[in-house]
């Protein structure tokens, strides 16, 4: 059993200017296909696509981990620093606003 076609006479309803048939019998089209092959064909150009699988040895991932969180300490401590330099002078210019009000006041 094949599956009915749709197809429609132009006696079906009032399709707009013309009532043209093909309007109703024309296949649709994919709505992104050309632009999704051109935007992954595209963008993988830019991406590492072969990767190695070779297991490494226990000194290998003693020393990634290591790197990891040499990486992470150093992260952290540039961030305490700068929110310090940041903080420290925000401090000073607000004491200095609340003795400059409280001496006007008194």
């Amino acid at each position: 059993m094949s599956r009915p076609k749709r197809r429609h006479k132009t006696g079906f309803s009032y399709i707009g200017a013309g009532n043209n048939k093909s309007v109703f019998n024309r296949k649709p089209n994919k709505v992104f296909s050309k632009a999704k092959d051109q935007l992954n064909s595209s963008s993988l150009k830019d991406y590492k696509l072969e990767f190695t699988n070779c297991k490494l040895t226990e000194a290998e991932r003693e020393h990634i981990k290591n790197n990891i969180r040499s990486k992470s300490r150093r992260k952290n401590r540039l961030t305490l620093l700068l929110s310090i330099l940041i903080v420290i002078p925000i401090i000073v210019a607000i004491i200095g606003l609340i003795e400059g009000v409280l001496t006007k006041y008194r």
